[in-house]
């Protein structure tokens, strides 16, 4: 997996996946993507995850985008701002608002703290 971010006030991320790579994001994140990718709404860990996201203002379903060949995915932020990449090591976790989570690689799990 190989991510490229670009622009200045909007600013999207670009990531390359390799066949089986899989990341996923908030609904109404994706900006495009090439036809090896393919999408699959859920929510993101069961039907009680995404009322409990959806109750604190966060989206009820999670979108999946797996890479069924060399995969090409592009995400932007609903608003003005930098993206941060951040590399969490196992066990560390980040708290941050809503709004902001923008993407991430299926080993990271998203709960509502």
């Amino acid at each position: 997996m190989r991510y490229a971010i670009s622009g200045t006030v909007m600013q999207t991320v670009a990531i390359d996946l390799a066949p089986g790579e899989i990341v996923y994001s908030q609904t109404n994140c994706m900006c495009w993507m090439n036809d090896a990718v393919e999408m699959n709404t859920n929510t993101g860990g069961g039907f009680l995850a995404g009322v409990m996201r959806s109750l604190s203002g966060g989206t009820l379903f999670i979108t999946d985008f797996t890479a069924r060949g060399d995969g090409h995915v592009a995400f932007a932020p609903r608003f003005p701002g930098t993206i941060m990449p951040i590399q969490l090591a196992p066990g560390q976790s980040l708290i941050c608002r809503k709004e902001t989570f923008l993407c991430a690689e299926k080993s990271v799990s998203l709960e509502i703290a």
